[in-house]
């Protein structure tokens, strides 16, 4: 059997945190960490996938909506965060160039 997720299932206290001096600036490093993965990914996939239209990614909104509603959801049962890399990339060359797995 897995490894039960009760211990840390839903103890995150963002009160408390948001008001201790020393993890404000943990919160603030790790946000701008997933912040520019995402960035980093957004413009490597669409640049591979092509999904650029006049020098700009239609509906990016989205992309940055759905990677932060992935990292709010892996959170919140206290695992890892759940966000997007670049080894999206790799998916999109496999479907472009009809490389066989």
């Amino acid at each position: 059997m897995p490894p039960s997720i009760e211990p840390t299932l839903l103890k995150c206290d963002p009160v408390k945190i948001l008001t201790h001096p020393g993890l404000i600036s943990i919160v603030f490093v790790f946000f701008f960490l997933d912040l520019f993965d995402t960035v980093g990914t957004v413009v490597g996939v669409g640049e591979q996938g092509g999904f650029y239209k006049n020098g700009k990614i239609p509906r990016i909104k989205r992309v940055f909506l759905s990677d932060a509603m992935g990292t709010i959801s892996g959170a919140i049962p206290g695992t890892s965060t759940v966000t997007s890399y670049i080894e999206s990339a790799a998916g999109i060359q496999l479907v472009l160039f009809h490389i066989p797995f």
